[in-house]
């Protein structure tokens, strides 16, 4: 459950410390307040390449187009699609599926040697 974070809060910064904590939250791909956030509560900061968090966001959406393809086959049989259709749908998912797990678990591993 998302927390209302309804508390402002204000620290004093030089220009140059500014910067540099900017630039430290572009690097981990987070908007400054998270990252402040999560450094200040003792929580993980991961950074990761630009390379690396661009391939995570378009597997990211492979997996979202078919988890949307998911939702449409079971439109496809609630309304009285055929089976047979759907089970060969579902086996050439599932080849691709398969190649995006062994793609997102190489990334996972590029992440951690980086």
């Amino acid at each position: 459950m998302k927390k209302d974070r309804t508390e402002d809060m204000h620290f004093r910064a030089t220009p140059e410390e500014k910067e540099l904590i900017r630039k430290k939250a572009k690097k981990a791909g987070l908007s400054m307040s998270d990252y402040l956030r999560r450094q200040a509560l003792s929580k993980k900061v991961t950074v990761i390449s630009p390379e690396i968090f661009k391939e995570y966001k378009e597997l990211c959406g492979q997996f979202g187009w078919y988890g949307n393809n998911i939702n449409q086959i079971a439109k496809h049989l609630n309304g009285g699609g055929d089976q047979y259709t759907v089970i060969r749908w579902l086996e050439n998912y599932q080849r691709d599926l398969d190649d995006l797990i062994i793609r997102f678990k190489m990334l996972m591993e590029k992440k951690i040697a980086a």
